[in-house]
């Protein structure tokens, strides 16, 4: 896996933020907070060859990120009406839109 699932990263405090995702929904990070290691993928955008390449490799190691008990959110500079559309049927992760890359400038 390529991701660092160590203590010393699993005591990094995060930046606080609350997105919209598909559905009509917002998803904040304060809802996770002390309860699972967080996985933040940060896409180009929905419609990249290699971005939709790297999330279908996440869906294939979905088991190893749950035996690690790590949610995973999947964030791209889009608005949100761009993830309605999105060509990613399926996921197991949420798709949360971030379309000024605020988020994105806080990581």
């Amino acid at each position: 896996m390529w991701f660092d699932f160590s203590e010393r990263m699993q005591r990094t405090t995060a930046p606080l933020f609350c997105l919209p995702a598909a559905g009509e929904r917002e998803i904040c990070l304060t809802s996770f907070r002390e309860r699972r290691n967080i996985v933040l993928i940060f896409l180009h955008e929905l419609d990249c060859p290699d971005c939709l390449r790297f999330l279908e490799r996440l869906r294939v190691e979905r088991s190893a990120l749950q035996d690690e008990d790590a949610t995973v959110m999947v964030i791209v500079p889009q608005k949100v009406e761009a993830l309605e559309s999105a060509p990613v049927e399926g996921l197991p992760y949420p798709i949360l839109a971030d379309p000024d890359g605020e988020v994105r400038q806080k990581y």
